[in-house]
């Protein structure tokens, strides 16, 4: 990818607990991991992201500022990222996402 924004495809990364009511409960959002972005490591690689760096994502609703986490358990051209951001950014699994470098 020549430019520093480019489209990819979202991919929902959860975990138990992070449905909208166990947002009340203090136990598990006390659990809660950092909120992250997850990119295959050759795409990464490819376009200049390194694990850390933060980049900005688009969606329909909003944007939001993330550090990227390398994962190779993840398909190349997606960004995983969890159901908050999702719905924070007006999008769901499998939408087209714009994503920006940061750092």
């Amino acid at each position: 990818l020549s430019s520093n924004n480019s489209t990819w495809q979202t991919a929902l990364m959860s975990w138990y607990g992070d449905e909208t009511l166990a947002s009340f409960a203090p136990g598990l959002t006390s659990l809660a991991p950092t909120t992250i972005a997850m990119i295959e490591q050759a795409t990464a690689t490819a376009t200049g992201i390194v694990d850390g760096s933060k980049i900005r994502l688009r969606g329909s609703a909003d944007s939001v500022v993330l550090p990227v986490q390398l994962n190779q358990n993840i398909a190349a051209g997606t960004v995983g990222i969890g159901r908050n951001v999702l719905v924070r950014l007006g999008l769901g699994h499998g939408d087209p996402i714009e994503l920006e470098k940061v750092s």
